[in-house]
């Protein structure tokens, strides 16, 4: 896969920006994801939607053995302040400790979209102003960027492909990462990592946005130093005829969060299931954040309480938000 220029990107934004004006007064996703193929069949990766029984992660609890939570409704989201610019900004990712936020911009100053970042030094505190994250951007398109728990492993969207970089320490800039190449068994374009806190499990998605056939699927690995061996669809959330991507979950595996391309645009949606060996449920809209004209990237914090994604209110560009739930008594 390579790097470089993607020659029918600027087509897509042509493309996107007509129908934005016609249909929603905002471009919508298909303007900036890379096209691929299309959908796996469905028993692609045979198997169940579940994540590694032999992982961190048990049945209803999360992975530092704390009890299962009751959830309160999210809270309203709002702006992430400090880290919004007038260009669309999207694709967020809020490291475990909730100190630092990457995201993907195609903010002035550059042709493309990059991955920025922006740090606090609280959990209370207002982010820092982003900056480039200049070790990684070699020039070619990057987005969708997430971290392991520990803040040692990065990966990103790049050219239809998912790139994996690795570093010692959390005080060293992420070197350029390599492609994952054992993510689809079709040679499906894939995009949208996340990284479930056991560290062994990797949702995606694959396909092509542009031709409607985008679905989750998953990987798995033995060891955290180890490749990405196993890969199956997310058959039980994914719709067979609406795109979804974007897939978060929380660290029980057992919440599943994820963009779907309805008739009326882009929303959150979520699925959820009662062990990690059973399929996800039928999905639903995501209430809390239906306010807000579009709305997806949503990523979840390890802890489950803090929601990040991006929305485009009416009339706006896409921007970052936050939103919050407490564990009930």
């Amino acid at each position: 896969m390579s790097y470089g220029w993607d020659p029918s990107w600027w087509a897509r934004v042509q493309l996107c920006t007509f129908a934005s004006l016609v249909l929603l007064g905002g471009c919508t996703r298909g303007g900036f994801e890379p096209a691929g193929p299309g959908r796996p069949p469905a028993d692609a990766g045979a198997g169940v939607d579940g994540a590694r029984v032999d992982g961190a992660a048990v049945d209803g609890a999360a992975v530092d053995g704390a009890q299962p939570c009751t959830w309160s409704a999210f809270s309203t989201p709002v702006l992430i302040p400090n880290v919004n610019s007038t260009s669309t900004d999207w694709t967020p990712h809020l490291t475990s400790d909730g100190l630092t936020l990457y995201f993907s911009s195609d903010r002035p100053g550059d042709d493309t979209q990059r991955i920025w970042v922006a740090t606090r030094a609280s959990t209370g505190a207002t982010f820092d102003a982003p900056i480039l994250l200049a070790s990684i951007n070699d020039g070619a398109w990057t987005g969708s960027p997430a971290t392991s728990v520990n803040g040692l492993e990065l990966f990103y969207s790049t050219g239809g492909a998912i790139s994996h970089s690795t570093r010692g320490t959390t005080a060293t800039p992420f070197p350029i990462g390599t492609e994952i190449t054992e993510l689809s068994p079709t040679e499906s374009n894939v995009g949208g990592p996340f990284l479930a806190a056991d560290g062994l499990t990797l949702y995606y998605h694959m396909g092509d946005w542009n031709a409607g056939t985008f679905d989750m699927a998953m990987a798995t690995r033995d060891t955290v130093d180890g490749p990405f061996t196993y890969v199956k669809m997310l058959n039980g959330a994914n719709s067979p005829t609406e795109n979804d991507g974007w897939p978060t979950v929380s660290a029980d595996h057992l919440e599943l969060y994820f963009e779907r391309a309805t008739e009326g645009g882009e929303k959150i949606f979520m699925a959820t299931r009662e062990s990690v060996v059973a399929p996800f449920g039928l999905s639903s809209l995501v209430a809390e954040f239906s306010s807000l004209a579009l709305s997806g990237d949503p990523d979840l914090s390890p802890d489950g309480r803090t929601m990040v994604f991006a929305a485009r209110p009416t009339g706006e560009v896409w921007n970052l938000y936050m939103s919050t739930r407490t564990c009930l008594p």
